[in-house]
């Protein structure tokens, strides 16, 4: 069996670095380690083969947050006068002075801006001009994203770029469709009636509203609140929605709603009912962004299962706990 190294014994030094305090058989405690291995590159041969590390460039729509990039944009609207104001904000931090200009490519736009004097100069010679951002960084915060040139940065004409492909065409326009400076909501998960099952959470679903009972419970200490009871559902199912206090007024007949974050309870340890509450949002559907919609959603003319059909109105269900 091994054992750790003697006191007295010298490990043999690991790559790159100084060794670990093993080496040798026996016990006691390991010696120090030898010198590693020296991890500097070799020297040039000095005949001109050295290839040179070419960086790879990405689009506007493939940037990554806090990524540093290298990117062929087109520049527009330079500003000397913009602010920048950090992102974490702390007692006595002032927005700062800086340069902004609008950069993009065929798939995206996004603000650059930079505190740095020569790169504002060369934003400046190159409005409305190919440039070549060497190692630009991502950053967002407060629903929005700029890229950043900060002292480690490089901006260069496309022309004298000697890293740029030789391949890299350049006569696109900018794409201002795709302002990436502009941070989207993510598209929700939409769940539908007919999935529902017990103790499911955080739920997205679109629903029409149907034979609706909205009644007052007193509470112990003399306030009062609101219960709406509804039957809603979309064109496959029906399930009961429970929703109380400033949900209420939204919850009327034939109403078209979307439910965001709702979650299902057991009534009765057996039934399901789909919950709204203080966590949850309601919403018309016609006030929720068109683009975060699927493309099948319940309208006037959707007709609601029966809620006396056992299989297709899913408070019905019987549910056995195992």
């Amino acid at each position: 069996m091994y054992g750790r190294g003697g006191r007295n014994n010298r490990g043999r030094g690991g790559r790159g670095g100084r060794g670990g305090r093993g080496g040798g058989y026996g016990g006691g405690r390991g010696g120090r380690g030898g010198r590693g291995r020296d991890r500097r590159p070799a020297p040039a041969s000095g005949d001109g083969t050295e290839e040179k590390a070419v960086p790879t460039f990405i689009k506007i729509d493939k940037l990554r947050v806090h990524h540093s990039s290298f990117v062929v944009v087109k520049v527009s609207d330079v500003n000397e006068d913009g602010v920048f104001q950090p992102w974490r904000q702390s007692r006595g931090q002032r927005p700062v002075t800086c340069t902004e200009a609008l950069v993009g490519d065929e798939t995206g736009c996004i603000l650059l801006s930079t505190r740095q004097a020569d790169l504002t100069e060369t934003l400046k010679a190159n409005d409305g001009k190919y440039v070549c951002l060497l190692n630009v960084t991502m950053y967002s915060g407060g629903g929005k994203a700029r890229l950043e040139a900060s002292q480690f940065s490089t901006i260069t004409p496309a022309g004298e770029c000697s890293v740029l492909p030789k391949d890299t065409e350049l006569n696109f326009d900018i794409n201002k469709g795709n302002d990436r400076s502009t941070r989207k909501p993510p598209k929700p998960q939409w769940a539908k009636i007919a999935e529902l099952e017990p103790e499911a959470k955080c739920l997205n679903v679109l629903v029409k509203v149907q034979n609706v009972e909205i009644t007052e419970r007193e509470r112990m200490d003399g306030s009062s609140s609101r219960v709406a009871e509804a039957y809603v559902g979309d064109a496959e199912a029906g399930v009961k929605l429970v929703a109380r206090n400033e949900h209420v007024d939204l919850i009327k007949e034939g109403a078209l709603l979307a439910l965001f974050n709702a979650h299902i309870t057991m009534f009765s340890n057996t039934f399901i009912r789909l919950i709204v509450d203080r966590w949850s949002s309601v919403k018309a559907i016609a006030d929720v962004d068109a683009n975060l919609l699927p493309e099948v959603v319940p309208n006037a003319e959707t007709k609601i299962p029966d809620a006396s059909h056992p299989k297709q109105n899913r408070s019905m269900i019987e549910w056995v706990q195992q």
